[in-house]
């Protein structure tokens, strides 16, 4: 199976969460969408991208809605709900 096999074969088993860091602000963790990502700067894989940050839980929340993406789970582990 080649890489791109797994890539579909493992695509949405995974749920997308938002992480608080310990610096106080939030990323996304799980099945990142690509619309929610930058690249990785000095990165040795061609391609890399890194989930970008936000300052406030409701920034990330409404970042998803955006995208029409309304089932994930918020940093306190409970989904969103609708």
């Amino acid at each position: 199976m080649n890489e791109m096999s797994r890539f579909i074969n493992h695509k949405g088993k995974f749920s997308t969460a938002i992480l608080s860091c310990p610096n106080g602000r939030f990323t996304l963790v799980g099945s990142v969408p690509a619309e929610l990502t930058k690249p990785t700067p000095n990165s040795l894989t061609p391609g890399a991208r890194d989930s970008m940050v936000w300052d406030t839980e409701q920034e990330v929340i409404d970042a998803l809605l955006t995208i029409g993406i309304d089932r994930f789970q918020l940093s306190n582990c409970k989904w969103y709900q609708v």
